[in-house]
């Protein structure tokens, strides 16, 4: 007899080698994503404190607000906003708030000693300090 095709049994033995891959696969792939995010928002608080210190110096020692800083760096606005409490945070949702764990990057004060938040994009910023969480 002349059979051409595959049996169930080895159907079956290529599903559960699929399915072993998968399971390897899918846990790295949302690590991946939470080390990706955590990069972007160690980049973009390192481009934050070089964009105020070329600010200040470009401006006779005058420390920008919120609005005139943000037109300074390369992240887009839509995605990188000034929070309540002085948070500056990543809105990876699009949602306008803060997630618990994984989107701020730092915290803006109005005093060089790093005690008052900032209150709003117009509050002048004296000192920007890491709020990675």
């Amino acid at each position: 007899m002349n059979t051409k095709g595959f049996t169930l049994i080895e159907l079956a033995i290529v599903l559960v080698i699929i399915g072993i891959l998968a399971a390897i696969a899918v846990p790295r792939f949302a690590d991946m994503t939470t080390e990706a995010r955590l990069a972007q928002r160690q980049s973009t608080l390192a481009s934050l404190r070089s964009a105020y210190a070329i600010y200040v110096a470009k401006n006779s020692g005058n420390a920008p607000t919120w609005t005139q800083l943000q037109t300074r760096l390369d992240v887009p606005t839509t995605q990188l906003k000034l929070g309540t409490g002085g948070q500056v945070y990543m809105d990876y949702d699009n949602n306008d708030a803060v997630a618990a764990t994984g989107e701020r990057v730092a915290l803006l004060y109005s005093n060089e000693a790093c005690t008052t938040a900032v209150a709003n994009a117009t509050t002048v910023i004296r000192c920007i300090r890491n709020g990675i969480n």
